[in-house]
């Protein structure tokens, strides 16, 4: 169930629904380069403060407040943002048939709202963002209202490793400027590596991937296209598997946007990309019960034991 205080191991119930069909299919992979990256993603978003003057209608939360007064003219934050296998801007032209996606360089978000409003026609606020040292963009907006502001990030902006976002609030005049920092994102080009030895989820509209960083063999690969149907790739070549790499894995992909989920024996089959059980008809004998079981959910087993001891 989620609610404004609950945000984890959402589920939802659907009654009526039908189950998702998975295909089998057998896709030659292409001839030439793979695709070179990814779009990844990292964010800062705790939901550690509470205002009732959010003017998200469902989100009254926020990460932190930059408030300048006299008491304090010069507010700012700072935020590490850890990236990994980033994968630098190269000039590389597509060769064979497996055209790539185009390269799409890191880009930083910013999701703010202001939380005072003063009289006169002056901008209320004032917002200076800097990455590792370097001023990114200065805007400036009015009132109560929620901003997103969006840039992309030149050429040695970032790399690999933890990377410093810095979000200060100039002089703007004004003798208050109060906002709320709701949360600070960053989309960067990540190279095709395994983020945990066993799997990579990722989203693509390449032809041909290589992906590497697996503990062992890679036994199944899924593909979510944008309409909602569900492949799973019976074609693709185990490569190498060494001590630096791992091992690598090679398939086609289909050219279009898609999501494509990538496992070793290790990992359970992700929600939504494993056939469903047959239906059961409970209209005659209905169910006592009903149990849900994913694998998310085993990571709060730890907890358990504690919340029932907090019972007795």
């Amino acid at each position: 169930h989620d609610t404004l205080y609950v945000s984890s191991n959402v589920y939802t119930l659907v009654v009526g629904g039908e189950a998702v069909a998975i295909e089998s299919v057998d896709e030659a992979i292409p001839e030439g380069s793979s695709q070179y990256s990814y779009q990844a993603e990292v964010s800062y978003a705790p939901d550690t403060q509470y205002s009732h003057t959010s003017p998200h209608d469902s989100d009254p939360w926020y990460a932190q407040s930059l408030n300048r007064s006299t008491s304090d003219p010069n507010p700012e934050m700072s935020v590490d943002m850890e990236l990994d296998n980033y994968a630098p801007y190269r000039y590389e032209l597509s060769s064979g048939s497996a055209p790539q996606e185009p390269y799409k360089r890191a880009r930083i978000k910013v999701n703010v709202w202001g939380a005072t409003d003063m009289v006169g026609n002056a901008p209320d606020h004032s917002l200076k963002v800097d990455v590792n040292g370097s001023q990114v963009f200065k805007q400036s907006y009015d009132g109560y209202k929620n901003q997103v502001f969006s840039q992309e990030l030149g050429d040695g902006y970032v790399s690999t490793g933890s990377n410093s976002v810095k979000l200060s609030v100039p002089d703007n005049g004004q003798m208050l400027d109060f906002q709320n920092v709701n949360e600070v994102v960053i989309s960067y080009p990540r190279r095709f590596v395994s983020t945990d030895g066993n799997s990579l989820v990722f989203s693509s509209s390449g032809s041909k991937f290589t992906v590497t960083g697996f503990d062992s063999e890679v036994s199944s690969i899924v593909r979510k296209n944008a309409d909602g149907s569900v492949d799973a790739l019976s074609t693709f070549e185990q490569g190498y598997c060494d001590t630096d790499w791992g091992c690598t894995v090679t398939f086609a992909g289909s050219g279009e946007q898609a999501t494509y989920y990538v496992y070793t024996d290790n990992v359970p089959a992700p929600a939504g990309t494993s056939s469903a059980p047959a239906a059961a008809e409970l209209t005659g004998d209905p169910a006592e019960y009903l149990i849900i079981a994913h694998p998310l959910f085993v990571s709060e087993l730890n907890s358990y034991p504690g919340y029932l001891g907090s019972l007795q």
